[in-house]
Formats: structure tokens, C-alpha cells, sequence
């Protein structure tokens, strides 16, 4: 049964998403979103560290808080982090519409470099987000175009020789047409991929007016083909958003973020 993690330092009564912890187990890196604020949204990539058996109050990372971040993914070796955002790309003017891009920052003596973002044909002129890598390098992540009035689909890039191949669309077993298909989580050996989706015929709808929210589905590498997406239960799916799966490297743990509260729609008396 899914319970809060950390609650009262990691999980507050605050707005806090994603969660990527370190092959030792002692720092969790995740997002969080200043209450209020909504076009757009202020956004902190912030790190906890566990110390004599607790996790201590998440720190700010230095190069996230003045755009909109998304949460940070570790490499499974928790040498690399990446994240996507909205912050201007080297050379460009920052937009009033700007698109999401895919950075990376590189783990030093001295704590993170400041992060980079992916080289053509990864970023391009589409929005791009949701990182995430396999032991590899092999890189899992949503897009999509405007201008083509497309949903968000995943997609997959391998690294040749160093460099990322131009991206593949996953096949129908995991976009499915019509539908959303974000936040892709990766297994480190590339069998296990876990990603939300919106607007799918199985999804949990409130007692309420039924209106789409984000689940979490489950999808298998069997042979080099993807199982049909299942859809997660378990108590993980709920009538809220339910987002951001991650996995601990130790593979003990599932985290992911959900919006859920203690209220149910409609509620069981006049309030």
C-alpha cells in the first residue's frame, strides 16, 4: 500500500513531484512548485540527504529556481542528471511561449556543473521532457509538436559512437493513438518502462463529473518488443493525477507523486 515518503520533509503540505535517489542511497532529488503561482509556475530541483537515519531538509540546487524545471532523473550510476525546462537554449532570447528542452549536468569533486543542454537531434524545434536513461545511455523521453497539433508521445534514443541517434516513436503497445503519453521511467536494463497517460477507456474517473487525469501505466521488454501498457494497480492509480513514477536502484522501491487527498468526489456528506 502506497504511503508518503518522508513525510513532513520530502512529502509536505506543499506541491512536490518526481524523485530520483542515488545508487547509495543517500540523496533524493526532486521538484518542487511554489504554492500561487501558475503562469508560469516557479519551479526548484531540490536534494535531500539522509544522515543519522533520516533525511535532512531539502536544499535548493543552484542552477534551478528562476525557470520552469521539471524533476530530476539520476543515470543509473547517479554521475549525470537530467532534467527538461524552459529556459532559453545558449544564444537564444528567452520566449513568452518557450518550449520544454532536455539539459544534463555532470557530477564533480565539487557538486554539479552547471547543466548542458542535449545536442541535434534530441532537442530540436519540437518540445521535448521527461528524461530518463538506462545504464547504456539510451534515452527515454516525451515530445511533441505544436505546430502539428500532435499529443505527447514517448520516444527513445540510442548513443552510437557518443552521440544520440535520431529518436524512434515507441510503437503502439505504449502510444496509443489519441492519447497522452508522458513521464517515461526506464529501468536501468531497459525491461521495465513505466509512463503516465491521459484520456485511455481504463482510467480511474471520480464519483464526480468525469474529467481525465494522469495514471500510471506498466509495460514489459520481452525479446526486444513492448507488451501491451497495463494499467498500474496496487492502490497507485487513483482518481488524482497520479505521476512521475522512478524506481530505487536497489529495486526495493516504487515512488511516484500523486495529487490524491483525503477527500472523495462527491463527498459522502454535505460539507
Amino acid at each position: 500500500e502506497p504511503k508518503l515518503f518522508a513525510e513532513g520533509v520530502i512529502s509536505t503540505p506543499g506541491d512536490e513531484s518526481g524523485g530520483s535517489m542515488t545508487p547509495d542511497g543517500r540523496e533524493f532529488y526532486f521538484r518542487k512548485i511554489a504554492p500561487y503561482t501558475l503562469d508560469p509556475s516557479m519551479t526548484l530541483m531540490c536534494v535531500s540527504h539522509f544522515r543519522d537515519g533520516k533525511w535532512t531538509k531539502p536544499e535548493g540546487l543552484s542552477f534551478s529556481g528562476q525557470y520552469v524545471d521539471s524533476p530530476p532523473m539520476l543515470s543509473p550510476d547517479g554521475k549525470q542528471l537530467f532534467f527538461s525546462s524552459q529556459r532559453p537554449l545558449p544564444g537564444e532570447e528567452p520566449s513568452p511561449n518557450p518550449a520544454f528542452h532536455i539539459w544534463v549536468a555532470e557530477k564533480t569533486e565539487n557538486g554539479w556543473s552547471e547543466p548542458r543542454p542535449l545536442p541535434p537531434p534530441v532537442n530540436n524545434q519540437a518540445s521535448s521532457f521527461d528524461p530518463s536513461v538506462t545504464k547504456d545511455g539510451t534515452l527515454y523521453f516525451s515530445s511533441y509538436s505544436p505546430d502539428r497539433g500532435d499529443p505527447p508521445n514517448i520516444y527513445r534514443s540510442r548513443q552510437v559512437d557518443g552521440r544520440y541517434a535520431v529518436p524512434e516513436k515507441l510503437g503502439d503497445s505504449i502510444n496509443a493513438k489519441k492519447y497522452i503519453q508522458v513521464m517515461p521511467y526506464i529501468s536501468p536494463d531497459e525491461k521495465i518502462l513505466i509512463f503516465g497517460s491521459l484520456g485511455r477507456p481504463d482510467q480511474l474517473f471520480s464519483g464526480g463529473f468525469p474529467y481525465s487525469r494522469v495514471d500510471l501505466y506498466i509495460s514489459l521488454n520481452r525479446n526486444g518488443a513492448w507488451t501491451p501498457a497495463r494499467h498500474l494497480g496496487h492502490g497507485i492509480n487513483s482518481f488524482a493525477d497520479d505521476v512521475y513514477p522512478s524506481i530505487s536502484p536497489d529495486g526495493r522501491y516504487f515512488f511516484f507523486s500523486s495529487a490524491r487527498s483525503s477527500f472523495d468526489v462527491p463527498t459522502e456528506h454535505r460539507l
